[in-house]
């Protein structure tokens, strides 16, 4: 999960701190609390941004943010999406891992595929929204070991419950 932005406040005091008064990237951010390497990001995207001291008079808030956060395009890139199904049926064959099917997703699509977690967590999404499929129940009367799969399907769709007649 991304770290949250600091305030445009902050991003102020930090830029005055820093071109303003000329302190060190660790003295800024000993005094607003927060890392150096926050500094460091801060100050290198006003830079990107042609950003000097002092700030003009008329820029606000929203235009601030826009050139620091978004002078980058604002497109995000149309990432190339795995088939999932395909992917879930390798992995049933043995010595297949997940991870070596996203590294040969990762060599079909070096520019715009995702990354590992991403990948795993989108797996994962597609995984919960599946149906088991083969359900094997256990003989009457007897007992056997109950796999993942059964336990899933009995959660969501129990058994219907039935009735003893006496024949009399």
């Amino acid at each position: 999960m991304p770290a949250k932005r600091l305030s445009m406040r902050k991003i102020r005091e930090l830029l005055r701190l820093r071109w303003g008064e000329g302190l060190s990237q660790a003295a800024v951010a000993r005094s607003l609390s927060v890392a150096s390497s926050t500094v460091w990001e801060c100050e290198n995207r006003a830079k990107t941004a042609g950003l000097s001291w002092p700030l003009p008079e008329d820029l606000d808030d929203a235009s601030l943010e826009t050139l620091l956060y978004h002078s980058g395009g604002g497109q995000e890139i149309e990432r190339a999406k795995p088939d999932f199904g395909a992917i879930h049926k390798e992995l049933g064959k043995r010595h297949v891992t997940l991870q070596l099917l996203w590294q040969e997703y990762k060599e079909a699509h070096p520019e715009d595929g995702y990354q590992y977690s991403r990948f795993c967590d989108l797996y994962r999404q597609y995984r919960s929204q599946q149906v088991p499929r083969s359900i094997s129940f256990p003989p009457i009367g007897g007992i056997t070991s109950v796999t993942r799969t059964e336990r899933a399907w009995r959660r969501h769709w129990p058994a219907p419950k039935t009735t003893c007649a006496r024949v009399g």
